[in-house]
């Protein structure tokens, strides 16, 4: 990816899980390589990343949700995709609807999606649906004051919880740094992205200053994860 954007052009993963996609993106941040993120829906855990030429404002890659009425677990599904040989990384998050499940996909390989349902009766009709029926992917900016960049510090003020609450799922090996298992007393520093399992992610975009009273203000893009 990162050639491919240095030679002026766009270039895609398949669907990451949260480690490889962190850590993807602190080499891509490295290499001061432009990249956007995207897992279809607010809060996803897998996601795609797409790198970009500095001479393209913005680039993302296209993604659709497909819905199977007859299908009732994700380990059935991703079982028949399997079987059929559907490519599993252009499969994102599988979730539970009230009548079925839902699998967030490359847009490029819908047509196999919904084409092998129809070829095979076992798997059942996939019908594409939009994406916002599984919540508007949406980040937001954030100024937080803390007391120090430590992890447990931000993330608590990134998702608005207690501190301890942060701790425990830092402890449980729920929270990444860049891809990597991390501590509580963790520094972070701007670019660093971290991961909460059930919480969302967050980027440290820049530390503004000090206040009065000697704690940090510091500037976040987060995004809540919804399910």
């Amino acid at each position: 990816m990162i050639k491919a954007a240095y030679g002026g052009r766009v270039a895609h993963t398949d669907f990451l899980d949260p480690r490889e996609g962190d850590t993807l993106g602190a080499k891509l941040r490295k290499a001061k390589i432009n990249y956007t993120r995207s897992g279809g829906y607010p809060g996803a855990v897998r996601t795609v990343l797409t790198a970009f030429p500095s001479n393209i404002p913005e680039a993302s890659t296209k993604l659709t949700a497909v819905f199977f009425e007859s299908v009732k677990d994700a380990v059935t599904l991703t079982a028949l995709f399997k079987k059929w040989r559907i490519n599993l990384g252009s499969v994102g998050d599988i979730i539970p609807g009230t009548k079925g499940m839902f699998a967030v996909t490359l847009h490029s390989n819908l047509p196999e999606m919904t084409v092998g349902g129809l070829e095979n009766n076992e798997l059942g009709k996939g019908t594409e649906v939009p994406l916002h029926v599984l919540g508007e992917e949406s980040s937001y900016l954030y100024t937080v004051i803390v007391p120090s960049l430590r992890v447990d510090a931000l993330g608590a003020k990134a998702f608005k919880v207690s501190r301890a609450f942060f701790k425990k799922g830092i402890d449980a090996s729920n929270v990444t740094v860049n891809g990597s298992a991390t501590k509580k007393s963790g520094l972070l520093v701007p670019g660093d992205e971290v991961f909460a399992e059930g919480l969302g992610r967050f980027t440290i975009n820049e530390v503004l200053g000090e206040t009065r009273k000697g704690n940090i203000r510091v500037s976040l893009t987060v995004e809540i994860a919804t399910t």
